[in-house]
């Protein structure tokens, strides 16, 4: 049996579990798809963000970022994926910028606490 959603958002539950289980390329081709059928989907865009980001394609991610502050100047996901990437880069300078950003927008957000606490030496 073969299970072929179109609803965008049951893709991009798929996608965040393929990512989880490390298929990288499976999330990616499943994230796409969605954000094709619905592009102003926020949370579409970050997820695919971060498969880019596990798959170390860091310009595809980068570009997502900026497709996030498009959609919301105040990205928290943006600001995550910019911190990660210059993280990447060994960029501590920009990192912590985008931490901080996230800390001060992404109050929010079910996985705030987690972020905050694991890269709060970026704000020591």
């Amino acid at each position: 049996m073969s299970l072929k959603p179109y609803n965008s958002e049951l893709m991009k539950e798929m996608g965040q579990l393929l990512i989880e289980d490390k298929k990288y390329d499976m999330a990616i081709k499943i994230l796409k798809r969605a954000q094709r059928i619905s592009p102003e989907h926020i949370y579409i865009t970050e997820s695919l963000a971060l498969a880019y980001i596990y798959k170390q394609q860091f310009d595809s991610a980068f570009s997502l970022a900026d497709v996030l502050f498009e959609m919301d100047k105040n990205s928290p996901g943006g600001h995550l994926v910019k911190m990660v990437i210059a993280l990447w880069n060994n960029d501590q300078k920009t990192a912590r910028k985008h931490y901080m950003e996230y800390l001060k927008y992404g109050q929010e957000r079910s996985d705030y606490e987690r972020i905050r606490e694991y890269y709060h030496h970026l704000n020591e």
